[in-house]
């Protein structure tokens, strides 16, 4: 019997090997299918935060650099009355923490930490937090603008304020980190700045 059920045997093994290998091609195929398809929807996923913090981000730095140059007495400054700062931070916050879970906590803290070291978070009840800034400097005196009224003052916190470098700091952070979730590396910003 070895002798002729050997080439019958053989066949059977053959053939049991070819189910096998086709039915081992087809499970790793579809795990292979699978894991593509994921990944396709995590980069998707990623591109589309991606893009709404960018949006974000455009919508939100202008009002950040208006309210660093009224501190510093830089830039528009003249422009912004205490109403329009106030106004400005107002809308940031809303626009922030409405996506904060589109962020890292890193660029949370230092949105929080660049808008506390601008307002008095707190320290007023049923008032707006008063703002964080000189009145005058060496660089400009808000009291002689045309828009400014002795009533101006109570918007703005009791001395000592943050000096230019505190400011100046806690901005950077902020852009820091915006940078870091916007995966702007430094060498694109080495590459832009040429």
């Amino acid at each position: 019997m070895e002798g002729s059920g050997s080439p019958l045997w053989l066949e059977i093994l053959k053939l049991a090997v070819s189910v096998v290998t086709a039915l081992a091609v087809v499970v790793v195929g579809y795990y292979l299918t699978r894991a593509t398809k994921r990944d396709e929807a995590v980069q998707w996923a990623s591109q589309t935060v991606i893009e709404r913090r960018l949006q974000i981000f455009s919508a939100v730095a202008p009002k950040l650099n208006r309210l660093l140059c009224f501190a510093l007495f830089i830039g528009t400054w003249k422009d912004l009355t205490p109403h329009d700062v106030i106004r400005l931070k107002r809308e940031a916050d809303e626009t922030m923490h409405v996506n904060r879970f589109l962020f890292s906590g890193e660029l949370l803290d230092a949105y929080v930490a660049f808008t506390d070291t601008l307002f008095a978070h707190f320290s007023r009840t049923d008032r707006d937090a008063p703002i964080r800034a000189d009145i005058a400097n060496r660089l400009g005196d808000r009291r002689k603008l045309p828009w400014w009224t002795s009533e101006l003052e109570n918007c703005f916190a009791e001395p000592p304020n943050p000096s230019g470098d505190e400011v100046r700091s806690a901005y950077d952070a902020l852009r820091e980190a915006f940078r870091r979730d916007l995966y702007v590396t430094r060498r694109e910003l080495q590459l832009g700045g040429r």
